[in-house]
């Protein structure tokens, strides 16, 4: 501290006062770093993500958009529920083909691979916490993840239509 330009630990106090004074405020750093560190720990994991409602077959699904490579990395990971007209939407840039897995995921999973036309070419079940690929089998521009039998219960299929996922990547034969 500085008081008119003399510093009170040194000149006021007593050297044990310092002493006692410097471990209480090392002490005091020690555990507001911790609290920021924990606390930005806990922001990277709950990392809110833009929603994106979209209509497929007889359904309405929101779904968390994931665009970045961390966030499609980390996908529904860790998560031991997930509502049940909601789900997650991965988005690439350019149509690629796309593998899938579960791993460290605790919800059984469906996934529907969409093309550039925003028509589902395959739909697959994904059981949780298994390592197993599950391939698009062509290029894709987006896969979208729900709960396990949501496309079967909203009539989805492959070639259903996604309105809302047609890009001007789309090249209709």
């Amino acid at each position: 501290m500085i008081l008119f330009g003399f510093c009170l630990r040194g000149f006021l106090f007593p050297h044990h006062f310092s002493t006692v004074y410097s471990r209480r405020m090392s002490h005091l750093r020690s555990v507001l770093l911790s609290a920021v560190l924990l606390t930005a720990a806990a922001g990277a994991t709950a990392e809110t993500l833009p929603v994106r409602d979209l209509v497929i077959g007889s359904g309405r699904l929101s779904a968390e958009v994931a665009r970045t490579d961390r966030q499609m990395a980390r996908g529904l990971m860790k998560r031991r529920t997930l509502a049940a007209n909601a789900g997650m939407l991965f988005s690439f840039k350019t149509p690629r083909h796309v593998s899938m897995w579960m791993k460290d995921t605790w919800i059984p999973l469906d996934a529907a691979f969409v093309d550039a036309c925003g028509r589902v070419v395959r739909i697959v079940r994904m059981e949780p916490l298994t390592l197993a690929m599950h391939d698009s089998g062509s290029s894709v521009m987006n896969v979208i993840e729900a709960n396990a039998g949501w496309f079967k219960a909203h009539k989805a299929s492959a070639g259903t239509l996604i309105p809302g996922l047609v890009t001007p990547l789309c090249r209709h034969e």
